[in-house]
């Protein structure tokens, strides 16, 4: 496996862990609603990853609904084709709202209150940074290591 392959293999995991980490075993449902009011089509999202790697999303179009947007990611100085994907604005979730320290990240004048969720992986402590105004995850720490990181947004 090439080593973009590997980042882009990593950075999806991290997403999903810290989708599967705002899960509890409550089985309770609640509908959670991401505040998108700040995302305009033509913004650009980008993301600091491990290893000087970066990522951006590009908003392609917004509905009540949802948001489509297009991945760039390079990896050891080399771009990846670009892929398009689309994050649901609304969506079930089961049990109560995750525990954990709140924090709020401003990026490029906008603010994300967030709440920070801890979990562990192979012996070390991983944080991951959430928002109600952004579908993803914002930041993650691996131990002591950011290795995903939002750090600007671009207005058409």
């Amino acid at each position: 496996m090439s080593g973009h392959h590997r980042a882009a293999t990593f950075v999806a995991c991290l997403l999903l862990l810290s989708l599967l980490l705002s899960l509890t075993a409550d089985a309770q449902e609640r509908e959670v609603k991401i505040d998108a009011a700040h995302v305009k089509a033509g913004q650009v999202y980008h993301w600091k990853l491990a290893a000087r790697n970066e990522s951006s999303w590009e908003i392609v179009s917004k509905t009540e609904d949802e948001v489509r947007y297009r991945i760039r990611l390079v990896v050891a100085g080399k771009e990846a084709p670009p892929k398009d994907a689309v994050f649901p604005l609304g969506r079930k979730a089961e049990g109560k709202e995750p525990a954990g320290d709140k924090e709020t990240l401003k990026v490029s004048g906008i603010e994300f209150p967030c709440r920070i969720l801890e979990t562990e992986s192979g012996g070390s402590p991983i944080k991951t940074w959430r928002s109600d105004r952004f579908p993803e995850v914002l930041k993650v720490q691996l131990g002591k290591d950011v290795t995903a990181e939002l750090v600007s947004i671009d207005s058409p």
